[in-house]
This record gives C-alpha cells, structure tokens and sequence, in this order.
C-alpha cells in the first residue's frame, strides 16, 4: 500500500441550526466528489434524482442527523449553508425585472438567507365540525413532485402530509395502505374546504431572502422576494 494512502484530509466545521428543531448541528465543507454528484444531478433534470443528491451531501456533511427526519425547508436552509461553507458566500442569480422582465444578474449572501416562520401556520387543519386532519411535512421528493398546474399532483402532496384523520370521535392513521382512501375523501372536498388545506402550505416556513436592485435594462427599483432553493441558483 502506498504512504499516500496516510495523508488524511481534515475539514473545518462550523456550528448552525435545524430551523425546525432548534438543534445544533455542525457543517463541513463539500468534498470534489460532492460537488460532481450535485452537477450531474442537476444535468439530469430527474427531481428524484435532484432530491436523493441533496439528501446524501447533507447526511455526508451534518453532524448529528438523520435526513428522513428533516422538513424540506430544513433541507433546503442546510444546502444553501453547505454551500456558502463550501463554494462561496455568494450567488450570483438571474431575476426578472418586474417592469420589462430582463434578467437582471444579482449576487446573494448566502449567509444572510432565513427561514421565516408564519405566525398564522399551524399543523391541524379542521375541514369541518366533524373531521379534520393533523398535517405533517411531506418529504422533499414529494414537494418536488408537485406541478402547479396538476391539481392530481396537488392532491398527492396533500395526501402524504396529512399524518392523523379525526372524523368523529375516530382517529385514523394515515400510511400507505389509507393513502386511496383519503385520495378520495380529499377529491370529495368543496372548493372552500380544499382552500383551508391549502393555507397549510402557503403559510409554511420557507427560505427566504428580500433583494432590492436597480433593472440594469429599464432602471426600475425591484423589490423582489426569492423564495425556496430553486431561486438560488
């Protein structure tokens, strides 16, 4: 074997927070291999593949964890730390002006990027006087899923967040096996009850950054908010 093989590389870490937890966790820096299972991730298109990535490099690099514990906004606020620990403070995004929709190259301190946590949001959503549903964070893979022009798709997300059905005096637990089911109680919803569900998500904590910048085409004044890992990058 030869001496290389005792050249051991050693990382720095640094100390952050689950948003959703408040536990401390310790961060360190992507390795080469990282970075080229994230880049061929991202050249396959495959939301799957794309989700599955991010979850590995995570698990890789945070310490204590366990992934399949973690909301997707946590996911996502820890890949957009990894990365500034990793590659840089800095990201340069595209953003579209408001006014003439040229894109606009503005750079992002990754460091100043927050969860914000709605007041209004809560984990039990009451449908009725006799049923409502206790919500739970649906797997990132599941949020990646979701076309916002699918409303089946729409429907599959809500399906795998609901984690408890109250009817009555009855309480179901939801796995696998009730996913059909309640697919179909939710289809049999009115219009206004299917809205209060969706205000579970619409007031769920997301990452966010507020970015102020002059259009470099129409010199209008934008005051834009990016919103969920995509935005990024």
């Amino acid at each position: 074997m030869s001496e290389l093989s005792n050249i051991k590389i050693t990382s720095p870490q640094y100390d952050d927070v689950i948003p959703s937890t408040g536990n401390t966790v310790k961060l360190t820096p992507f390795r080469v291999g990282d970075e080229k299972a994230l880049l061929i991730a991202q050249q396959s298109g495959n939301n799957k593949q794309m989700a599955n990535t991010l979850k590995s490099i995570i698990s890789k690099n945070v310490v204590p964890i366990n992934v399949a514990d973690l909301a997707p906004f946590d996911l996502e606020y820890l890949f957009l730390k990894l990365r500034a620990i990793s590659v840089g403070e800095t990201s340069k995004v595209g953003v579209k002006c408001t006014n003439c929709e040229a894109s606009n190259e503005i750079d992002v301190d990754l460091n100043n990027v927050e969860v914000i946590k709605d007041e209004n949001h809560k984990n039990f959503v009451k449908i009725d006087e006799k049923l409502g549903f206790e919500m739970k964070y649906a797997d990132l893979d599941d949020m990646m899923k979701v076309d916002g022009e699918n409303i089946e798709s729409i429907i599959g997300l809500i399906a795998a967040s609901v984690k408890t059905v109250y009817f009555n005096e009855d309480t179901y637990n939801i796995g696998k096996a009730e996913q059909k089911d309640l697919m179909s109680i939710l289809n049999d919803l009115t219009t206004t009850q299917f809205t209060t569900i969706q205000e579970y998500f619409e007031t769920m904590p997301k990452v966010r950054k507020d970015i102020n910048f002059t259009c470099t085409s129409c010199e209008t004044e934008n005051n834009q908010v990016l919103e969920g890992l995509a935005s990024f990058f």
